[in-house]
């Protein structure tokens, strides 16, 4: 808003957010500006991501040839992971959460640990990780609730392996904890016991 040579005050028809004068140009303009810095900014967020995931492996690579290993911390890897997992390179992202989980645990990096895992049908692995996040966040409530995202992964493994089958992976990983227990319980609740195959 300014004042004219009247001493009126005037509103602007430009947008401040786009710098768009809307009284100036159609609606067909308007959109099509719009939509083409979307995509610019859309192409950029995707460049960003692969220059990222570029320069994280050259230095893997660099420090592995020297016999080194790479020092980041646990919010590094764990935002490596989350670039490498949105651009589908699932397996960089695998060996970023495990570091992070290596260097502190965290919760969202094990849960993303546990969605490829079982993504990649390596239920075992997914199994221990499964008790590993239940044992250290069974005193906060909210992940048991469905639909949290640790009980829509539990329900996922067990409709697609079966919970006789699940309950006997269990018991072979050695995981002793009453993770067992829960999944049982939390499966009867919701009535999905699974194909067993």
């Amino acid at each position: 808003m300014h004042e004219n040579n009247n001493g009126e005050n005037k509103t602007d028809d430009k947008n401040i957010l786009t710098g768009i004068d809307f009284k100036n140009h159609s609606t067909h303009q308007i959109t099509k500006t719009l939509c083409e810095k979307w995509l610019d900014n859309l192409f950029m967020l995707v460049y960003t991501s692969l220059k990222t995931v570029s320069v994280w492996k050259t230095r893997l690579k660099q420090f592995e040839s020297r016999h080194l290993k790479l020092q980041k911390t646990a919010a590094e890897w764990h935002a490596y992971g989350d670039v490498a997992n949105l651009l589908l390179k699932y397996d960089d992202a695998e060996a970023a959460y495990v570091n992070a989980l290596a260097c502190a645990f965290s919760p969202e990096a094990c849960m993303r640990l546990i969605e490829i895992q079982c993504r990649k049908r390596e239920y075992n692995a997914a199994l221990i990780l499964m008790a590993k996040y239940f044992n250290t966040e069974k005193e906060n409530a909210d992940f048991i609730f469905f639909p949290s995202s640790f009980g829509c992964i539990v329900l996922d493994v067990v409709a697609l392996i079966g919970i006789k089958k699940f309950k006997c992976m269990h018991d072979g990983c050695k995981a002793k904890c009453d993770f067992c227990d829960f999944v049982g319980e939390f499966v009867s609740a919701w009535g999905c016991e699974g194909s067993e195959r």
